[in-house]
């Protein structure tokens, strides 16, 4: 079996672990692979948009409508969206892949959003319509949340494939869940491992840093990563890829 911990997040995220960490394992990492380490010089002006996600296993499902006036920050940066979710934010100057910012979205109808943030951003900020999550907890048997509580949305994929047979475990564990896709129309299910859209839910964390740790059954592979931030009332989206498999 081929273990991983290599902390903070975002170094996991943007491939930050170094080659006597790495050895011959398996971390999970940005979608589209690994990234060198970027050095951003002075502030730069970015052209990005939200996306309200229309089904929470696949980030890819979103929509555009009703995207106005949201609060974007990123840093020290601030800005509100246009009706359709478009953009324009400073990013502050010197982050780098292992920066550990976020996009934080908030606004009428929407669950306070956290979304990480690398010099690989493709310009999309998936965001969580409030009403939705709400049906998708109520489905799940979750009562309302409790005050100081957060959750986390993430999807694990593998050569730009969605990974079934992951299980997904947290460190302080989830008062509710974990809860994987299954095949219903828009909800998760009891099984323990991801399925076809390789999608996990964990609702009601304390909020502040967890730790998720990662294991492919099929391919005994495990992952973790540490420093995920939970944050109060709201959801973190995490997209994370195991590496592409050895040609």
């Amino acid at each position: 079996m081929k273990t991983l911990a290599c902390l903070p997040l975002m170094a996991v995220l943007a491939g930050g672990c170094t080659a006597d960490e790495i050895e011959d394992e398996d971390p999970i990492i940005p979608q589209g692979g690994r990234s060198g380490v970027s050095v951003p010089g002075a502030a730069t002006r970015l052209n990005a948009r939200v996306c309200r996600v229309l089904d929470l296993r696949n980030l890819s499902t979103c929509s555009s409508v009703n995207n106005d006036d949201l609060t974007i920050t990123l840093g020290n940066s601030a800005t509100t969206t246009q009706p359709d979710g478009s953009f324009t934010i400073d990013v502050p100057a010197g982050i780098t892949n292992t920066s550990n910012v976020s996009f934080s979205v908030t606004g009428p109808g929407v669950v306070p959003t956290t979304f990480p943030f690398t010099p690989r951003f493709n310009g999309t900020v998936p965001i969580v319509d409030q009403e939705l999550f709400q049906r998708i907890l109520e489905l799940q048997g979750v009562p309302q949340l409790a005050t100081g509580t957060g959750s986390i949305l993430a999807t694990v994929s593998r050569a730009n494939q969605a990974l079934s047979g992951v299980s997904v475990s947290s460190t302080p564990a989830s008062a509710f869940g974990p809860f994987f896709d299954d095949l219903s129309t828009i909800g998760f299910g009891n099984a323990q491992v991801t399925g076809v859209r390789g999608a996990v839910l964990l609702p009601g964390l304390s909020a502040g840093m967890v730790d998720l740790s990662f294991m492919h059954i099929a391919g005994g592979l495990t992952s973790t990563v540490g420093g995920v931030q939970v944050r109060n009332g709201g959801v973190t989206i995490l997209d994370l890829g195991f590496p592409d498999p050895s040609p």
